[in-house]
């Protein structure tokens, strides 16, 4: 019987399609919701589709065959800032500093963030005292060794010369010279430590500078998967704003797996497309390569009613039925089909909200009339 009734669908649905009059959809799909149609003509749980209105909305089918699909564990990720990413400039000289970049600047390696003025303040700069030090003792050292190398004045004495001069470099600071904070990385100011025209010690940190280009994804699963992570090659993270990426795409690379308490973790280091920020959660699909062949559907193929799963099978031209599925794993951009598709049907992969409204409407697009 089964076999009859499915032969009886397919005849009625050749017959239907044979006395159909093609002529352009120039409706909007808030038309094909409200169409009038004789419901009694159509056979229970088909759904017809018009092929121009189905292409105007993006409707797409594709045969469907069982290929590799990766490995995953579904978990939750933080966006953390890479190592180095983050760099201080600290004050050269003690003295007043006067910032000269605001917060929010993107500025470059070794530009000056702010100028210290050590003559500003009682005793003085003591970097251009260092500096009186170290010419003076560069000058003894250059008066003396002519007269060492002539033997006229003694091993000690010029040795004590040279030490003069070592420890007059350690004193003296070039950087200082300028009495300029600069920056040690290239990135964005995020914070100004001291308050402008303020006195600061030498050494003191004035301004933090924070690089967004490499980041890291910490993703933290349950401890009964920490002999998988070892198969993990990369990672998809979602968005808060919905987009799917691939790790691999953005040069990830990992960084190291470890176990805490009931966790484990893993670390993926990766440049940032300049759409990542740090310190946002994001949800995680760590992969692991695949060999097995399975039978797999796009997540927009996917449709669910009342809490069940269903595709839709193209099961003539502009003729499709509703099928409930039963899915498996997913990757984040994939899911297996563990039964209700088999190799070979041809699915709905993208554009099943149009197909769902005309389900629901029970409504034949405009290009279909069957008043005979």
């Amino acid at each position: 019987m089964r076999s009859s009734f499915l032969l009886g669908i397919v005849a009625f649905a050749l017959g239907a399609l044979a006395g159909c009059g093609q002529k352009e959809a120039n409706t909007e799909l808030a038309e094909v919701a409200t169409h009038d149609h004789d419901h009694e003509e159509e056979p229970d749980g088909i759904v017809m589709l018009h092929d121009e209105m189905a292409e105007r909305f993006g409707v797409r089918v594709d045969s469907i065959y069982a290929t590799p699909m990766a490995g995953s564990i579904r978990c939750s990720a933080v966006i953390e800032r890479g190592v180095g990413s983050e760099g201080i400039a600290s004050a050269p000289v003690a003295g007043i500093i006067r910032y000269r970049v605001n917060v929010g600047q993107t500025i470059g390696s070794g530009t000056p963030v702010a100028s210290i003025n050590a003559s500003a303040v009682a005793g003085g700069n003591a970097n251009l005292a260092a500096k009186a030090a170290l010419d003076a003792a560069e000058a003894e050292v250059k008066r003396l060794k002519p007269l060492f190398e002539e033997k006229l004045v003694t091993a000690s004495e010029y040795q004590a010369a040279v030490a003069a001069l070592g420890q007059a470099r350690a004193a003296y600071s070039p950087a200082a010279a300028g009495g300029a904070a600069l920056s040690p990385i290239a990135g964005t100011v995020t914070s100004l430590l001291a308050a402008d025209g303020s006195f600061i010690e030498a050494g003191a940190p004035v301004a933090i500078i924070t690089a967004d280009q490499r980041l890291t994804l910490r993703a933290k699963t349950s401890s009964d998967n920490y002999s998988r992570l070892r198969d993990v090659t990369d990672v998809r993270l979602q968005t808060s704003d919905g987009r799917l990426i691939l790790l691999s795409s953005l040069g990830g690379k990992s960084g190291g797996i470890s176990s805490d308490g009931g966790y484990a973790t893993i670390t993926f280091t990766f440049n940032n497309d300049g759409t990542i920020a740090p310190g946002s959660t994001v949800q995680a699909w760590l992969l692991s390569s695949g060999d097995e062949n399975v039978i797999s559907l796009p997540l927009t193929a996917i449709t669910e009613q009342q809490g069940e799963s269903f595709v839709y099978r193209e099961i003539l031209p502009e003729h499709y039925l509703k099928i409930p599925v039963t899915l498996g794993s997913s990757d984040g951009e994939r899911v297996q089909i563990l039964s209700g598709v088999e190799e070979g049907n041809r699915i709905v992969t993208s554009g099943v909200t149009t197909v769902r409204l005309a389900e629901s409407s029970g409504a034949i697009p405009s290009g279909h009339n069957h008043s005979h």
